[in-house]
């Protein structure tokens, strides 16, 4: 997703359901509303309020640090950005992802990812590689101009191998000029 299609997300989202978006991590415990989460880098937590009545983030201490997170046991969806940078002089995206933790069950929390993902695969593009996923609008026209589409959360190392990768994109993209 680029930033205009994580924006159709969460509208529709929000519009769905008393849904707030916030951070997974945070130097602080309270939850406060991202206002304005389209250039959000860092991974976000979907709160379904008609879900789960109140949130609270627990106190993490390491040596030499502390910070406060979303426990991925409660009913709430982790929201991943897709992460924008520059691949061997070129654009790329790495892929993000909505993700759910179902080890337990709560009342409807199942039936509100489906939600959510039934509507990525009705109005998102299916990858037209061979990678599991769907491209937003932005993003899909964004890969059609030149746009190189990762597969991986972290960007690869540039060998022989994804350099054919993207050399299998680039003959892809050019069935859309003809």
């Amino acid at each position: 997703m680029l930033p205009e299609d994580v924006g159709i997300f969460l509208q529709f989202a929000q519009d769905r359901d008393p849904v707030i978006v916030t951070l997974k991590s945070s130097n602080s415990p309270g939850i406060r509303t991202i206002a304005n989460p389209l250039p959000e880098t860092q991974v976000m937590t979907l709160w379904n309020q008609a879900i789960l009545g109140s949130l609270s983030r627990k106190h993490i201490v390491y040596p030499g640090r502390a910070y406060y997170v979303i426990d991925i046991s409660l009913p709430t969806l982790e929201f991943s950005p897709s992460r924008g940078f520059k691949w061997n002089d070129r654009d790329a995206l790495l892929p993000g992802r909505i993700y759910g933790f179902f080890d337990t069950v709560f009342p409807g929390y199942e039936k509100w990812y489906k939600a959510l993902a039934r509507w990525i695969r009705k109005n998102f593009v299916k990858n037209p590689l061979p990678l599991i996923g769907y491209v937003g609008p932005a993003a899909y026209d964004w890969y059609k101009k030149g746009g190189l589409l990762l597969p991986s959360m972290l960007p690869p190392p540039i060998t022989t191998v994804w350099l054919s990768w993207v050399e299998a994109q680039d003959q892809h993209r050019a069935i859309f000029s003809k």
